[in-house]
């Protein structure tokens, strides 16, 4: 004859149940939650930019000239690992990213080279050609990374009169700096990055090529850590990419 389960038996197994239920439903939420999260940072999107998980042939063909003698540079030039950014400046991603990317450089030193690439999405940010042309006028007089800072420290204030005082606050000559904006001496160089990016598959900013490895939207710093500290333990060399 069976035996029945006691109270204190069927108690323990609607605990069990519950607990199992609980436990689906936390993994669940953290698994959408990863998911949203995840959509949400993809950065500031072209108008139908296409998203494509592998690179065409021709955005293969165009990593090998990633690396350009004229956009400005920071860190070691010989660097195991190599960083290249496409951005713009009035992007709020791309300015998440600014803090980050100077934590690195302050962290690796001489183990990483970063260079800064525009990408300014004018459909989205009508400041952001003008303030790109700006940084390269700046660049033009040695001084692109101090204009660099201040630009994503004032993202809000990038019109015309505030490219000025940031050039003044620079110790930029501002005659020269100005006859080179509005004169539009750099849109032509703007351009060809922005050029440049779209032949690499660029759809939006940030977009990072580390090592030739493109990584569209939004890193943490501890995302960056991990692919940095593998590349540096995978003792792989930059020049095989370039």
């Amino acid at each position: 004859m069976p035996q029945r389960l006691g109270s204190s038996s069927s108690h323990r197994i609607v605990v069990f149940v519950g607990v199992v239920a609980l436990i689906g439903v936390y993994i669940g939420y953290a698994v959408i939650s990863r998911t949203l999260k995840s959509e949400t940072r993809q950065g500031t999107l072209l108008p139908s930019a296409a998203v494509t998980q592998e690179p065409t042939p021709a955005e293969l063909a165009a990593r090998q000239q990633l690396w350009t003698s004229d956009d400005p540079v920071r860190g070691n030039i010989e660097a195991q690992v190599s960083i290249i950014e496409f951005s713009d400046f009035e992007c709020p991603y791309c300015g998440e990213e600014y803090p980050i990317i100077k934590q690195l450089l302050d962290t690796y030193g001489t183990q990483i080279r970063f260079q800064y690439r525009d990408f300014p999405i004018s459909d989205a940010h009508q400041n952001a050609q003008s303030a790109a042309e700006a940084a390269e006028c700046a660049h033009a007089q040695g001084k692109f990374w101090e204009y660099h800072d201040i630009l994503f420290e004032h993202q809000d204030s990038l019109a015309r009169e505030d490219l000025g005082r940031y050039a003044r606050d620079t110790g930029l000559d501002l005659k020269l700096f100005n006859q080179c904006l509005d004169g539009r001496s750099k849109t032509n160089e703007v351009i060809a990055d922005f050029d440049d990016g779209r032949a690499l598959g660029v759809g939006g900013t940030p977009t990072f090529f580390i090592n030739g490895t493109k990584y569209a939207g939004v890193l943490s710093e501890e995302e960056f850590t991990e692919i940095i500290e593998g590349l540096l333990g995978q003792g792989r060399q930059v020049s095989s990419f370039w």
